[in-house]
């Protein structure tokens, strides 16, 4: 993260976990100015530009601190050597996010996980505007006497509200909407507020309110020749002061909700949005083309652009002073961006810092140890003594040798939870990837080479160009031979999509040979050529033994495109069909349970006959295909999550039998966060209870009307008894189905 300073000559940046700051161009190494195995997070300038305000967890959480320079001869912190460092708050809870009011006579930051607190930074002075559970980003006015920020309810909905300073009123909620609202950022006159919503559609766009109800009832040039007037006095008032001609925000919060404007409407989402402090041009982060760019557009969605021609990612956008240079983090690295010439900079550093492994991994420990005490879902947690666990853990990850073994340690400690949903770790890698041809080998055969026993369909074996089929034996790959007692996967490495040379004996007959050049896929591709070929196997079982009655439909995850791919196939398999099989077995769950109850649980409430036609409903006026007809689904231990979600919601609304084995009983929310050394700590932090008698999912799976267990026997040789099962229920069913509506 980083900071410009207000005349932006300096910069502060926090990276890993301390602050530095420097000049731009600066020859010489930044300046660290915290060296602390602490974290350091979420800096600030305060308007004179003299010093920051930061937050660190060096006393055991997070409090408030300021640093400036103390040396009269070198007044910046990218070049002072003396530092007069100094603690504002000293709290049990956390003290984060501080932002300070453009006059500088207040400071705002967030106590715990969700109270408001105001501080008069000369007297110290501190009010609590509210408490939460759950407060996001907030701003100051540009008159410094109010506060726009964000909030989510319970149903974890946010919306923004704005609140006044001095507390004289309760915050008022101008957005109103049950879609989600976020990041509030007043514009530089204080008559309107910018922020990002997902109210239009699937996607987040920038959208505006009218403060004052008479710029509302304003036509936009009307709205436009205000704004120059109001700069003029402004220009009139004091060129040497920033807040000369401000003048004091109004609010008319009645039905303020109604005085919403939509900005943008790019494909993809507009987030990250920042305004110019001299006119109504808004930045922000846009991807409508695939790629994140950064994008420019004045405040009534004129003068679209695109700044950046590349994949940029920007984060954290911020104007200069001056309204003439956009800045940005891209890739960890500040850069910015002229408005005129598009010139692209880089404002880089260097640095040089000793980091003590040991001390860095007590604090890692520490921190992920305190983010579960204070974030995970049950606050009992689980039963277990949290405390307790520290001192059992912390020696032991204190004395491992390698990042794997302290990793197992926090995990250890985390497994004391008896939780699903956690973990530790760095994230995914880039090492070696083995390709496959997607074949099948004879495990019989003894060579030489490798004989196919078959081709998984649609797989590079089974393309025109490079077809094999079963009865061929490879002899080598790119020359090289292969056999039983050979790793024929060795052969493969970093294969994927590159052209390979198999030399073959076609149908086994060993006095011919051939040569086949194919393009091996990744293991991930070939995973997905195996559960499409299982799938196609059980929707021709249900089909044929059903006599056409049923049709059959896998659910591989809780995901959008999963729930694109269910709809697609209900219409294409199951329309016109008497019966619904759903298998939700081995799904790692995801978050649209609500979308396919949609679907399979709907109330008729009328029918359409066209002329000549036959009953029916015009799907157009449907959010989602829907299906009423008899159906029932299949669950087993590996289940998890989302997918738990789902079994538990179909059975509990009684919308058909529930068939197979308890699921896996891991359900909660989870989010993720980072540690100091860039550790990515898994957080379950919101239950799932069961209607009607609150049981918690977690630890608890759903379970079966019917439970058939899948004997190890049955699945060596390929029989599914819980489809099986599944099936007669259905048939069952469908023949003493007499209560079907006229379409159907």
């Amino acid at each position: 993260e980083f900071a410009v300073s207000p005349d932006g000559s300096e910069f502060a940046v926090i990276s890993h976990g301390d602050l530095y700051c420097y000049k731009d161009e600066q020859k010489r190494s930044a300046n660290r100015v915290t060296a602390t195995v602490a974290r350091e997070k979420s800096v600030c300038w305060y308007p004179e530009g003299d010093r920051v305000i930061f937050t660190s967890d060096r006393n055991g959480n997070y409090d408030l601190y300021t640093v400036k320079s103390s040396d009269d001869k070198n007044a910046g912190l990218s070049g002072t050597m003396q530092y007069d460092e100094r603690r504002v708050t000293d709290n049990p809870k956390d003290d984060t996010g501080p932002v300070i009011s453009p006059d500088g006579s207040k400071l705002a930051f967030r106590r715990g996980k969700g109270s408001l607190v105001i501080r008069d930074t000369d007297s110290g002075k501190e009010k609590i505007l509210f408490d939460h559970w759950n407060l996001g980003s907030f701003r100051f006015s540009p008159d410094s006497k109010w506060l726009a920020f964000e909030r989510e309810d319970e149903e974890f909905n946010s919306d923004i509200f704005v609140v006044p300073v001095d507390g004289s009123m309760e915050p008022v909620n101008i957005s109103q909407h049950p879609d989600y609202d976020r990041s509030p950022v007043w514009g530089p006159h204080g008559r309107t507020l910018f922020f990002s919503s997902k109210r239009s559609g699937d996607n987040f766009d920038i959208w505006m309110v009218y403060l004052r109800k008479s710029d509302f009832e304003k036509t936009d040039e009307e709205f436009r020749e205000s704004l120059i007037i109001n700069d003029k006095k402004k220009k009139a008032g004091n060129d040497d002061n920033e807040n000369a001609g401000i003048h004091d925000v109004i609010i008319n919060t009645e039905h303020i909700y109604r005085r919403l404007r939509k900005v943008t409407s790019l494909e993809g989402d507009e987030q990250g949005v920042a305004v110019s402090p001299k006119e109504l041009k808004l930045a922000f982060a846009a991807n409508p083309e695939g790629e994140t760019n950064l994008w420019v557009v004045d405040w009534d969605g004129d003068n679209l652009e695109k700044l950046a021609t590349r994949n940029i990612e920007p984060e954290s956008i911020t104007w200069d002073s001056k309204g003439k240079t956009i800045y940005f983090l891209s890739s960890s690295i500040v850069k910015s961006v002229s408005v005129s010439g598009k010139k692209e900079k880089t404002h880089g550093f260097s640095a040089k810092t000793m980091i003590d492994f040991s001390r860095e991994r007590a604090q890692v420990f520490d921190e992920a140890w305190r983010i579960m005490r204070d974030y995970f879902y049950d606050p009992g947690m689980h039963g277990a003594d949290w405390e307790k666990m520290k001192q059992r853990y912390v020696q032991l990850a204190s004395a491992a040798s390698t990042k794997e073994d302290f990793y197992d340690a926090i995990l250890m400690m985390l497994g004391e939870l008896n939780s699903s949903h956690v973990g530790i770790g760095e994230g995914n890698g880039h090492g070696e990837e083995t390709g496959s041809i997607c074949v099948r080998y004879d495990a019989a055969y003894e060579g030489p080479g490798m004989k196919v026993s078959s081709v998984i369909p649609s797989g590079p074996a089974d393309r025109e160009d490079s077809k094999l089929q079963a009865g061929d034996i490879i002899i080598s790959v790119n020359g090289q031979e292969i056999g039983p007692g050979i790793n024929v996967n060795s052969r493969f490495i970093n294969t994927v999509n590159e052209r390979v040379l198999l030399l073959v004996h076609p149908s086994g007959k060993k006095t011919q040979k051939k040569e086949i050049i194919i393009r091996p896929v990744s293991f991930g591709e070939y995973r997905n050529l195996l559960y499409e070929e299982w799938v196609d196997s059980n929707t021709k079982y249900v089909d044929k033994l059903s006599n056409s009655k049923l049709a059959y439909l896998h659910i591989r995850a809780m995901g959008k495109s999963n729930l694109e791919l269910f709809e697609r196939d209900l219409y294409a398999n199951a329309h016109g069909k008497q019966g619904l099989i759903i298998d939700v077995r081995d799904n790692h769950g995801g978050w649209i349970t609500d979308m396919l109850m949609t679907i399979i649980d709907v109330r008729k409430h009328a029918y359409t006959i066209p002329r000549d036609g036959k009953p029916g409903y015009p799907q157009r006026r449907l959010p989602l295909y829907f299906w009423t007809k008899p159906v029932v689904m299949l669950c087993n231990e590996r289940s998890f999550s989302n997918a738990e979600i789902f079994a538990h919601a179909f059975k509990t609304l009684h919308r058909g039998k529930l068939i197979g084995m308890p699921t896996f009983g891991g359900v909660i929310s989870t989010d993720a966060t980072r540690l100091l050394d860039g550790s990515w700590l898994r957080l379950p932090f919101r239950g799932w209870y069961v209607y009607p008698d609150s049981v918690n999912m977690e630890n608890n799976g759903a379970e079966p009307d019917i439970t058939v267990f899948m004997r190890p026997e049955d699945e060596m040789t390929g029989r599914d008894s819980q489809l099986e099962t599944a099936l007669k229920v259905l048939m069952s069913e469908i023949s003493d189905n007499s209560n079907s509506s006229p379409e159907e």
